[in-house]
């Protein structure tokens, strides 16, 4: 009887200090946690500040392209990769503290793939941002199809952007699907623009011949 009372005790006793060490790594990245998200409010307020100090939504909006990333502010943009990245800090710094492997390897690899995700964000915000620029003037001149051909040439930008940048957000993706879908795209856009044209033209054209022959009805009437 003694016995079986020592081994549940030893079994209380350590179950008891595995409670207690769970706790503890608990509370450190808990710590590690809400400290991250203090840095994040800290900084996120410093980069509200520099904005308008800059003005920066101003000049976007001078430029008309405060809606190039669909609707989604740059700031907004700025804000969410820092919070990322604290995130992440936060987390392989935690597993590191509370000693858990998993926590600290999902950690160090989110951190050395962070550059490439920034890198990709930034070739497709860039992107955005020059084909809605260019998109926005060719809209505004004044020729034959202007608002379509601006369309045309701000998909085109952004999807070149696109396919450039995806291999360094998703490293494992095949970007022939893309460029082969692109190709196609731009065949079929090419076909349907000179099926038009030729249209367009070919009604010109008898509109004009119509009206000279209107207009030098009777000499041509006496010739015959």
């Amino acid at each position: 009887m003694g016995d079986n009372m020592f081994e549940v005790d030893a079994i209380v006793s350590q179950l008891s200090l595995t409670l207690v060490d769970a706790l503890i790594k608990a509370a450190f990245i808990l710590v590690v946690f809400l400290a991250a998200w203090l840095i994040d409010v800290v900084i996120v307020e410093l980069i509200r500040r520099l904005w308008r100090y800059l003005r920066i939504d101003e000049m976007l909006k001078k430029e008309k392209l405060e809606d190039a990333l669909l609707g989604i502010s740059l700031r907004d943009v700025v804000e969410k990769v820092v919070g990322l990245y604290l995130f992440i800090l936060a987390l392989a710094v935690s597993g590191n503290i509370a000693g858990i492997p998993v926590l600290s390897e999902w950690g160090l690899g989110l951190l050395n793939y962070f550059p490439s995700l920034v890198q990709g964000l930034l070739i497709v915000v860039v992107s955005l941002f020059i084909g809605d620029y260019i998109g926005d003037k060719i809209k505004r001149g004044k020729f034959a199809f202007a608002s379509f051909v601006g369309a045309i040439v701000q998909v085109f930008i952004a999807y070149i952007g696109l396919t450039i940048a995806l291999p360094a957000i998703f490293p494992a993706i095949n970007t022939n699907i893309l460029e082969n879908a692109f190709v196609a795209i731009v065949a079929g856009i090419a076909f349907g623009l000179s099926i038009g044209i030729g249209i367009g033209i070919g009604l010109g054209s008898k509109s004009t011949i119509e009206g000279i022959m209107k207009k030098n009805k009777k000499k041509i009437e006496k010739l015959f």
